[in-house]
């Protein structure tokens, strides 16, 4: 069975897998060197051909993951037949992340039936995906050479090894395992009886006799069950009646939610995202627009072409700031009374809110990380440029170390060497950061 490109996370909604963003680095750089190539190197499509196949033989045996695709970078311009590795990678760092975000929603958009067809399919047991798996493995394996019977018993440490080469004399061999299951088989022919009873041996002065008495009693009548019989009867009885199990990733509350907010229940299972950082951050910047030109009826016209979600975010992020100020906020009041106006749960809207909580401290961090920049010399068309890729990277999805290795990527787009630094040290932190704030897992 192929490796599945999307998988299903804790909370119900689906993302890359771990072979998903393999998959979407590779098609990215793939992207990225059919358009250097022939925009930047002026090769001809015949050219272009041959140097995507450079790079697919390349990547096959040098890019297994997202880090080495920074750390190859000058093999790649290399590759291609570019002598300036700077101007190549300062191409790669303003285009990589955008690209990579489009290649990976449209292999999720892709993949994602076959993945609700296996993990929403309710007759799907977890273990036939494996089984599976495994069958592809061995039909695609080498087949094993193995030594005759006769050698093998003649070996001292009873080690298998296997014969440089098949032998001549055209016999069959034993498939892998054959000599291992029949010598089991011959042990379960030959054991004894097992005669076993879940009932303790009554103390009767602790006589053989008796005690043997006692278990026979014990040992129902009728045909005596296969060896292994009873614990695979068991198991399966205790998997049966076992109660489900729920688990949501969610920490302890905060102090804020344990004085109002929704508190969520570790038996609940995790609601997924609900907005977008990048939603949040271009209706936050519009309204710090409004205000920093004071155009009150410029906002309240814009505000008026708002759908009620955009609204709901805004008055969320209103409670939420009036909240960081000091004020005392009703927060269950204030919960209940938006689900009730947007039909949804109470359990949802506190999603919201706590989501704007965080998006606000990753806007701020952005915000401050490109001011230092900028005051260590990034221009400032850069610094806008590079914000909204910034914000892309730090959306609420994907692992630590998968961002990590995008801001590097992003950040070879920056050719001052201490607003690079600058922007490395602060956003490194941040993304650390968010892995508390939203959270997101290491790897």
């Amino acid at each position: 069975m192929a490796e599945l490109l999307v998988t299903r996370r804790n909370d119900g909604s689906y993302a890359l897998s771990d072979g998903g963003l393999r998959q979407a680095y590779f098609r990215t750089m793939h992207k990225l060197l059919a358009h250097y190539g022939q925009n930047a190197l002026k090769k001809n499509p015949e050219e272009i051909k041959q140097l995507l196949a450079r790079y697919q033989a390349f990547a096959g045996k040098e890019l297994q993951n997202p880090d080495d695709y920074l750390e190859k970078l000058p093999q790649l311009a290399q590759l291609i037949g570019e002598p300036n590795a700077a101007r190549f990678g300062g191409f790669i760092g303003q285009h990589f992340l955008t690209q990579l975000e489009k290649t990976q929603q449209g292999i999720l958009e892709a993949e994602l039936p076959k993945a609700k067809d296996i993990y929403e399919n309710p007759y799907r047991a977890p273990s036939h995906e494996l089984l599976l798996q495994f069958g592809d493995l061995f039909r695609a394996a080498k087949p094993l050479v193995w030594p005759p019977p006769e050698q093998l018993a003649a070996s001292d440490d009873a080690t298998v090894i296997a014969a440089e080469s098949p032998p001549q004399d055209n016999k069959p061999l034993p498939p892998p395992g054959a000599i291992l299951l029949e010598k089991l088989g011959e042990e379960f022919r030959t054991a004894k009886e097992l005669n076993w009873s879940p009932q303790p041996v009554p103390a009767g002065g602790g006589h053989e006799d008796s005690a043997a008495a006692a278990i026979e009693e014990a040992v129902p009548q009728g045909p005596v069950p296969a060896p292994g019989e009873r614990l695979l009867q068991q198991l399966r009885l205790e998997f049966e009646n076992a109660r489900p199990l729920q688990w949501s990733p969610q920490g302890p509350p905060t102090e804020d939610e344990s004085n109002g907010g929704a508190v969520e229940d570790p038996a609940i299972p995790a609601l997924p995202v609900q907005i977008q950082l990048r939603e949040f951050a271009q209706l936050s910047g519009m309204v710090s627009r409004f205000t920093k030109a004071k155009d009150n009826a410029g906002y309240q016209q814009w505000y008026s072409q708002l759908n009620g979600r955009s609204k709901v975010i805004l008055h969320l992020n209103t409670l939420v700031t009036r909240s960081e100020r000091g004020d005392e906020i009703y927060w269950q009041s204030e919960l209940n009374s938006v689900a009730q106006k947007i039909g949804q749960s109470s359990e949802v809207v506190a999603k919201m809110k706590n989501e704007i909580a965080a998006y606000r401290q990753v806007v701020m961090g952005v915000q401050r990380a490109l001011q230092s920049a900028v005051q260590a010399g990034l221009p400032g068309a850069q610094a806008q440029q590079l914000y909204g890729q910034i914000i892309a990277l730090f959306e609420n999805k994907d692992t630590l170390a998968a961002k990590r290795t995008a801001l590097k990527m992003t950040l070879l787009a920056v050719m001052v060497p201490a607003a690079k630094s600058v922007l490395e040290q602060q956003l490194t932190a941040l993304i650390a950061k968010i892995g508390e704030l939203y959270p997101l897992p290491e790897a």
